[in-house]
């Protein structure tokens, strides 16, 4: 479901009325930091990702009149409320580097700052000292920073984090399950326990905690 709030509200994690407008589509990061469910500084880790990601992605077309121009050049996380799950027109490389679809010539500044990032939340270095990120925790970082027509649940990504086990009893032994899944309580603070652990590692990254 798609929620809407007035951007003067957003840092401050608070509400707004009803007649705030015009709005800012939110996030997940944006509505955890509204509940209380991550730092202040864990939210501005991901907005300052949400903005690198989207200075990456290519324009949009069919832009509303009610984005002009001067908000689009001067707000680049705005780009999120209408993008919604259009590709990013790049690919995370095994080794956190970031690859375009397509042949493009851009500016590497950015570019090395986001691919530091994405590595600082959800990389290492191996024991020969390559560099490795965990694609399916980078695909989810983006998707809690940027996707706001489709937001992901807490629930939906503590099931795509977690492990699968095998049944050993009953009428499905043998069978494999997830061992957090849609009934158990548990789903939702196991993902939320991933997004700390990134929110917090980008914080570090970005100097905004100690």
């Amino acid at each position: 479901m798609r929620e809407t709030v007035n951007d003067a509200y957003v840092g401050a994690g608070l509400p707004g009325g009803s007649g705030d407008t015009p709005g800012r589509a939110l996030c997940l990061l944006d509505r955890l930091h509204r509940v209380g469910a991550i730092t202040t500084e864990m939210w501005m880790a991901g907005t300052e990702l949400r903005q690198q990601i989207m200075a990456e992605m290519p324009p949009s077309e069919g832009i509303s009149p009610a984005y002009d121009a001067s908000t689009r050049a001067s707000e680049p996380s705005r780009k999120a409320d209408r993008v919604g799950k259009r590709h990013t027109g790049f690919e995370i490389q095994p080794d956190g580097t970031v690859k375009y679809k397509k042949d493009e010539r851009r500016s590497r500044a950015n570019l090395r700052e986001l691919e530091d990032a994405l590595f600082a939340a959800c990389g290492l270095h191996d024991a020969d000292h390559k560099r490795v990120a965990n694609l399916k925790h980078v695909d989810i970082l983006m998707r809690i920073c940027i996707e706001s027509e489709d937001m992901p649940t807490l629930k939906v990504l503590g099931c795509e984090l977690t492990h699968w086990v095998r049944i050993k009893e009953g009428k499905n032994k043998g069978k494999m399950e997830p061992y957090y899944g849609e009934k158990s309580k548990q789903t939702p603070s196991y993902g939320n326990g991933h997004i700390h652990v990134w929110l917090g590692r980008l914080a570090l990254h970005y100097r905004l905690a100690k």
